[in-house]
């Protein structure tokens, strides 16, 4: 199948329009309609191997090349899942690498600032530790062994740093930590359709990127559910999107459009309409919980392909979960934002929250952008917080028989589906 056919909405219809009474759970009959196994989802035995599976042996997103913008430019990632860190960094030939953030003389966590445990960001024209002066240039080739005399045979000159599989798509990087080498590209973890289905989109021209972190105390899967899914809107946050808890049959949460392809899958919604505001303040600010409201600096009618499949034209925000770990949403008017869940330990998880806005033309574009992240900062703290209430819940082995889904959840049983899968052919592969 084409580029065309894959993204065309005639020849894919019956499979992505869902008609009068029909659930989308009955598009997809294999994901069937049973409760998702709580061992399996949350438990630590089930972690150890998830771990392998599906965190060590699959492309991984670390974040954007805007980042890395010029040569020597870097940032370092925690991989807690790995038990490692990275250095992400752009080398005098313009391309993106990315290495383990150690010196190969006495293994020394290379590049850090205040706590090697933090990560940091900078410019550079080669990393130089800290501990006895070895230098590398930013290709990961040695530069200076210090007192190298002293060494035996060439072990001091033929050191580099220990590259990563890196491969960037749209401007989004990705690394590999399969101790055998990527058993796949990331062209085909992504996938054709989402491949190609994003071109064209000006995500470089999003240069106000605002980024939250924070810990939870929770499975790393529990927090990918929350935001996968728009049925808990009018009740977590009846507060921060109150409009949705008001009945109205134009400000709802559901799912327009939803579809599988592979182990990804997309989401549409609908929009708030123009000029409703759930409070006094958010009229004032041009801003509410979903959205600045200003007249965006950069003009999109509509969102590419991928994002949109069924050309809804009253979208409101999609959501595209890539697997494992990395969720993509688009909002109306225009802005974006990543989602990446980084997991600890079984009950526990790194979230990074980063949103990327048109840049403000003016002071009054500044004060919608700002009031619309406060709002929306609260709703990502009610998601966790809750989380955190589920975590405990689940520990307590109140729920024998796993937990059940309805149809406006149906993306979270395609996801576990995917997970379940990756370990059960890594476990059958590894006996």
């Amino acid at each position: 199948m084409n580029k065309q056919d894959i993204h065309s909405f005639e020849l894919n219809k019956d499979l992505w329009e869902r008609k009068e009474d029909e659930t989308w759970t009955e598009k997809y009959p294999e994901l069937g309609t049973g409760p998702i196994d709580l061992e399996r989802a949350v438990s630590k035995e089930f972690f150890e191997v998830e771990k392998e599976a599906v965190f060590r042996r699959n492309w991984l997103y670390m974040g954007r090349v805007e980042q890395a913008a010029k040569p020597g430019d870097y940032f370092t990632q925690e991989v807690e899942v790995c038990n490692t860190q990275l250095i992400i960094v752009r080398g005098k030939d313009e391309k993106i690498r990315a290495f383990h953030n150690v010196c190969p003389h006495r293994g020394n966590q290379l590049v850090w600032k205040g706590h090697p445990a933090k990560e940091t960001s900078g410019h550079c024209g080669r990393f130089v530790c800290k501990y006895h002066g070895f230098a590398f240039n930013l290709d990961g080739s040695l530069f200076r062994a210090t007192d190298s005399q002293n060494f035996f045979d060439d072990q001091a000159q033929t050191r580099r740093l220990a590259e990563v599989p890196c491969e960037v798509w749209n401007g989004f990087i990705f690394i590999n930590l399969d101790p055998d080498g990527p058993k796949e590209s990331l062209r085909e973890q992504i996938g054709e359709f989402f491949w190609t289905g994003l071109d064209g989109f000006p995500f470089e021209a999003f240069t106000e990127r605002t980024v939250s972190v924070g810990t939870c105390k929770s499975n790393w899967k529990t927090l990918m559910d929350a935001f996968t899914e728009g049925y808990h809107v009018q009740y977590l946050h009846f507060q921060t999107f109150r409009l949705h808890t008001m009945g109205m049959d134009e400000v709802n949460a559901r799912m327009q459009h939803f579809s599988i392809h592979e182990r990804n899958h997309v989401s549409v919604t609908d929009r708030i309409p123009d000029e409703m505001y759930s409070y006094d303040f958010e009229r004032m600010m041009q801003a509410h919980g979903a959205a600045p409201t200003v007249k965006p600096s950069i003009d999109i009618e509509d969102l590419p392909p991928a994002a949109n499949p069924t050309r809804f034209k009253n979208w409101g925000n999609s959501t595209i979960t890539f697997f494992p770990n990395f969720v993509l949403q688009f909002y109306y008017p225009i802005w974006w934002l990543t989602y990446r869940f980084i997991p600890i330990a079984h009950d526990e998880m790194r979230f990074e929250i980063a949103h990327f806005l048109p840049p403000a033309e003016k002071f009054s574009d500044l004060l919608s952008h700002y009031s619309f992240l406060s709002i929306m900062r609260d709703a990502a703290l009610q998601d966790v917080n809750t989380l955190e209430a589920t975590q405990r819940g689940i520990a307590t082995g109140g729920m024998k028989d796993g937990f059940i889904l309805q149809d406006e959840e149906f993306s979270i049983r395609h996801f576990y589906k995917t997970i379940f899968d990756t370990v059960d052919e890594y476990s059958a592969q590894n006996k």
